[in-house]
């Protein structure tokens, strides 16, 4: 017993379910304090946020006091993007495929800069003249011949990513293609709507419905910036690792390039040159 008289077993439990209320307090307080740095970066939260999923290096108020100012976050799969895009959708089917995006203003001021000045392109055909050239090599040491392979790679990974960040109901509604969904305003239309998904006979969220192919595509088998990585495919429904060596995907976006790279996307070649030229080109930028 302790000197009090109580069983010391009693004290130990109570202890234990004390420190477990305010780690639970304090996961809660950190996880509003995230939100709260997303809020300052981007004006409002995605309905669709997760999570913080890279911070800037340098001590700031990165919300928690987990560290620097948010980089990226990850978002979930469905129900995603602007107000006027969600407006048109119905409910949890929205699309939304930019897994990684990138938040911090002043990073994200510094990549459109990057391409303005045509980096897009430049990057595209850093790659694309590694594919062609085994002996050549990159500025970083590495073999640039890997650079082609990696960056088809990170799209593939990018794309398991996604589809492993969505719920084990969603994932089996979608590979269904089918949700049953109850109540309902009436008055659907049979057209397909730019959200990928159609409108069924049975209203907007009345009896079973459809869900467009398409839509099941962008969410489980397209890359970074919804790339179509499978274009080079030597064998229908393959992955990227079976695509033909001279094929390149398009870089597209140095935004969700960076955000994928900043989030654990190592394999993002892309990503890492943009890192580079950040730190080289724009040394006020806090990264």
């Amino acid at each position: 017993r302790s000197p009090g008289g109580a069983p010391v077993e009693h004290l130990a439990a109570a202890a234990a379910s004390s420190s477990i209320e305010c780690s639970a307090e304090e996961e809660a307080s950190s996880e509003s304090a995230d939100r709260e740095a997303v809020i300052q970066e981007l004006g409002y939260l995605p309905p669709n946020f997760l999570r913080i999923s890279g911070r800037t290096t340098t001590a700031g108020d990165g919300g928690g006091g987990r560290g620097g100012r948010p980089v990226a976050i990850q978002t979930y799969p469905l129900n995603g993007g602007a107000r006027r895009r969600r407006a048109k959708a119905r409910g949890k089917l929205t699309p939304f495929p930019t897994l990684y995006w990138l938040c911090n203003s002043d990073i994200s001021r510094a990549v459109a800069d990057m391409e303005r000045r045509g980096y897009v392109k430049i990057l595209e055909e850093r790659i694309r003249s590694s594919s062609s050239s085994s002996s050549s090599v990159s500025s970083s040491g590495d073999d640039a011949d890997c650079a082609a392979a990696q960056f088809r790679r990170c799209h593939v990974e990018y794309a398991e990513d996604r589809w492993g960040t969505l719920t084990e109901e969603d994932r089996i509604m979608l590979e269904s293609g089918v949700v049953v969904a109850a109540g309902g305003d009436g008055g659907g239309d049979k057209d397909d709507d730019d959200d990928g998904e159609e409108r069924g006979n049975e209203g907007r969220w009345g009896g079973e419905k459809r869900i467009n192919e398409r839509m099941v595509d962008m969410i489980r088998r397209s890359g970074v910036a919804g790339t179509d990585y499978l274009s080079g495919s030597s064998a229908e429904g393959g992955d990227a690792g079976a695509a033909e060596p001279s094929f390149v995907p398009s870089v597209k976006c140095l935004h969700a390039h960076y955000a994928h790279y900043r989030s654990g996307g190592e394999t993002n070649i892309v990503g890492k040159w943009t890192d580079d030229i950040l730190r080289e080109e724009y040394p006020d930028v806090d990264l």
